[in-house]
């Protein structure tokens, strides 16, 4: 499974709070010589030469690396890579057609990134993703024998050709997709806020990236924002990815109350938002912990434009 999604799922990066130097250096900042990749997509095989997959990287917001993966004629994967301010670490947040979702924590270690795998009958495993000569990186899964770490299948990634740009609702073509409530009613269109103030740089948009899984962008004033949905099996609810231009970036859990969808992200418990359905569109109330109490802090409503 590590494999698939540190292989697979391909990988998207993010460098924030990296003060005011320009966007090439935060990136190479965080991220060491992954920044280089941005712009261009990799064709990768392996030893027997074959071709396993071909990833895609793109910059966003000046500040994030996204990523897309084509395996095959089923298989498609995107993540985004960034490091979390509240954990201070580097964190993936990856997902797939498929519905499949993995959150996983690299290491540079040298001038490599390190995924740590789960031991594999007794042998500890990782992936590792290094330089691999001009215009190349290479992805090995790698095994631990007698206290050293061995190869054991190698991915050489070579350039092929220019990325296009990234999948984000409202500019990209969606696709048909269900399962997410009354979600599915308002996704493939743009809204834009008329309450409390009508307000023409305040909009959101929804559209099915995949059939199961639901992206948004939305854009405030000079912020723009993204986030990826997913259904959550084990609670029945929604979980989302979250960055933005600002350099926010997490993870967070929605689940419905009735007609009202209820989201919290993963840093704070005292803050929340409840979305509803409205004529043309959906409102969102902010409401803010009061001991134990929800309290109405602001709204804001969205209609179709």
């Amino acid at each position: 499974m590590l494999a698939k999604f540190v292989r697979g799922a391909a990988l998207a990066i993010v460098a924030i709070s990296a003060g005011a130097l320009p966007a090439s250096a935060q990136t190479a900042n965080r991220l060491g010589w992954l920044g280089e990749l941005s712009g261009s997509c990799y064709q990768g095989v392996n030893a027997a030469g074959a071709v396993v997959d071909r990833q895609c990287f793109r910059d966003q917001f000046g500040h994030f690396l996204r990523a897309s993966i084509t395996r095959g004629s089923n298989y498609r994967g995107e993540s985004v890579m960034g490091f979390s301010n509240d954990r201070r670490r580097l964190e993936v947040y990856a997902w797939t057609n498929g519905g499949e979702t993995a959150i996983l924590t690299p290491t540079f270690v040298s001038d490599e990134l390190v995924f740590a795998g789960e031991n594999a009958n007794g042998v500890a495993t990782r992936a590792v993703w290094r330089r691999g000569g001009e215009g190349a990186f290479q992805v090995a899964d790698q095994q631990r024998t007698d206290g050293a770490w061995a190869d054991a299948t190698v991915t050489t990634y070579r350039r092929d050709g220019a990325a296009a740009a990234a999948f984000s609702a409202g500019s990209s073509i969606g696709a048909a997709g269900s399962g997410f409530g009354w979600l599915d009613q308002i996704a493939g269109r743009c809204y834009l806020q008329v309450e409390p103030r009508n307000d023409p740089n305040s909009r959101g948009c929804f559209a099915f990236q995949y059939r199961n899984v639901l992206r948004q962008t939305w854009y405030a004033g000079g912020a723009v924002g993204e986030a990826v949905l997913v259904r959550h099996p084990a609670s029945g609810g929604i979980a989302f990815f979250h960055w933005d231009a600002r350099g926010n970036f997490g993870v967070g859990q929605s689940s419905f109350s009735g007609r009202h969808l209820v989201s919290m992200t993963d840093t704070t418990d005292r803050r929340r938002r409840v979305l509803s359905r409205s004529s043309r569109g959906f409102t969102i109330e902010t409401q803010q912990r009061s001991g134990q109490r929800w309290e109405y802090a602001e709204h804001h409503r969205y209609s179709e434009q």
